[in-house]
């Protein structure tokens, strides 16, 4: 289970996420939508452990989150390609980082959100619409415990936000908590969160 307990963070003295707590199960799914800057890619942040609360606790079944063996995915906007490689040399560099790459599985994810005709073009000539739907195919590669992802449905047509969501159901289902900040409603996720202004 994640528990975030009375967690607070502030930025040059300015609060940005006050007493948040929240607990999740495993395959459980959170919506978090709110105005931009009330403090929903913060939360993620705080959760992946790239920032650190200023106080309170996030813990993984009552022990500190990033001191278990606890794995995350994480999916923003801002996630880096390697722009000069192709879309399956960047997969294959990315599931390196997670365990041994298998071309069969790419393959079959590259087809999933229809860029199996791209597998060779640099990122570099690719839409951002065909970018995000790249990003959406590591969720089919890999079953973290935690899933994290910041506006992963931004730039989809109807076809892609339905296989997003097709995708959601099957993590959840394999077991991972799945925590997405979108403006758009996902009926693959139980809970939403909205943040306020004062968040």
């Amino acid at each position: 289970m994640l528990q975030i307990e009375n967690v607070n963070f502030f930025r040059d003295h300015h609060p940005i996420i006050q007493d948040f707590s929240l607990n999740l199960k495993a395959s459980e799914g959170l919506l978090i939508q709110g105005p931009n800057g009330s403090g929903k890619t913060t939360l993620l942040k705080l959760i992946a452990g790239i920032l650190q609360p200023t106080s309170g606790t996030i813990k993984w079944d009552e022990k500190p989150l990033h001191q278990g063996t606890v794995t995350f995915g994480f999916i923003s906007s801002g996630t880096q390609l390697q722009t000069e490689l192709s879309l399956y040399d960047n997969l294959l560099y990315w599931m390196t980082l997670y365990r041994k790459p298998k071309k069969e599985i790419i393959l079959d994810a590259l087809d999933f959100f229809s860029l199996h005709h791209k597998l060779y073009h640099p990122i570099a000539t690719l839409s951002a619409g065909e970018i995000q739907r790249l990003h959406l195919v590591k969720l089919r590669l890999i079953s973290p415990h935690i899933w994290l992802l910041d506006e992963a449905s931004t730039h989809l047509d109807q076809t892609s936000m339905e296989r997003f969501e097709h995708t959601l159901l099957d993590l959840k289902k394999l077991g991972s908590i799945v925590i997405c900040v979108s403006h758009h409603p996902l009926k693959a996720l139980e809970k939403t969160l909205i943040f306020g202004s004062s968040q």
